[in-house]
């Protein structure tokens, strides 16, 4: 195969992975990993909403805060929290960076 009709070929594949990878993105958290997706969602929250440092990730089901969590390192749940202030507080981000 020569150079041009391969990166056709790899275009061709990312962009049908990537469109059945958004397909219906913005659905609510229901299946059977909604517990995962709705932690990251509730700490990229509490980043926007009160504290920004990222070694302090918190959760809201403890009742009044601050409510901080031993997890690991929230990098994904730090850059929803990025988005959510560029663009706005939406579920479906959190699903997009991962």
């Amino acid at each position: 195969m020569n150079i041009k009709r391969t990166t056709l070929l790899l275009l061709s594949i990312l962009l049908l992975a990537a469109g059945l990878r958004f397909y219906q993105v913005t659905q609510p958290f229901t299946d059977a990993f909604s517990w995962r997706q709705v932690s990251v969602a509730m700490m990229a929250e509490n980043y926007y909403r009160t504290n920004w440092n990222i070694l302090y990730p918190e959760v809201n089901w403890s009742g009044p805060g601050p409510n901080y969590q031993g997890r690991e390192f929230q990098t994904v749940s730090y850059i929803a929290a990025l988005l959510f202030a560029a663009i706005g507080q939406y579920d479906w981000i959190g699903r997009t960076i991962t």
